[in-house]
């Protein structure tokens, strides 16, 4: 069994990730939020015993399996899911003896992630119903704070940033640059080549 000084410091590393992890959320980088949270789960059967034993704390908050039950559905992170469903089932002693009702919050997760793909694929075929944009109103939030998408009166559409930098190669000589999308919207001259086109569409330039 861990020692008082043991438990307390994987406590508090558990705290930091959750507050990187909610640091990264406010800044709608939802797949740092992810890891992070996912990476306290490590040491939060410590800390909640710690805070439970050590802090008489008997109502602790989850917060890092709050974040992964509400943030993993639209990002569709099934993988995020299961890794909290086998630490579950590693730490049943916590689960035993709290309040929190992980497996239900878990299905709910699972149940979030189906509506999501059921919404997502209305969304691009533009057939999304009032009862959907009702029910995946907190999915649709984080689309939007992606900018993926956009709710537009009684429907929810798809949307460009244009301003974000993407990877777009000659159609003609192959050379790849960068540009914003509004740029690779519209035929260009390629720096290389100079041949005249629509550039291909790679990929979005990865955050330093």
């Amino acid at each position: 069994m861990a020692t008082k000084l043991e438990q307390d410091a994987e406590r508090r590393q558990y705290f930091a990730n959750v507050h990187q992890a909610n640091q990264a959320l406010a800044d709608n980088d939802f797949n740092l939020a992810l890891r992070r949270a996912a990476a306290s789960l490590t040491f939060v059967e410590s800390a909640y015993s710690y805070e439970r034993r050590y802090e008489k704390n008997e109502h602790f908050a989850f917060a890092a399996h709050d974040l992964i039950f509400r943030t993993a559905p639209p990002l569709f992170a099934f993988q995020a899911l299961d890794t909290v469903e086998a630490h579950l089932n590693e730490t049943k002693k916590m689960e035993k003896n709290s309040d929190y009702d992980f497996r239900g919050q878990l299905q709910n997760a699972r149940d979030q992630m189906r509506l999501a793909a059921q919404l997502w694929d209305a969304v691009r075929q533009q057939t999304v119903s009032p009862v959907q944009l009702r029910e995946g109103r907190d999915l649709i939030s984080i689309w939007e704070r992606l900018g993926c998408a956009f709710t537009a009166g009684a429907t929810c559409r798809l949307a460009l940033q244009l301003d974000c930098s993407f990877r777009g190669k000659c159609s003609f000589c192959g050379a790849v640059s960068t540009a914003k999308k509004s740029s690779l919207l519209k035929e260009v001259r390629c720096p290389k080549c100079s041949a005249v086109s629509h550039l291909v569409l790679l990929a979005p330039i990865a955050k330093g």
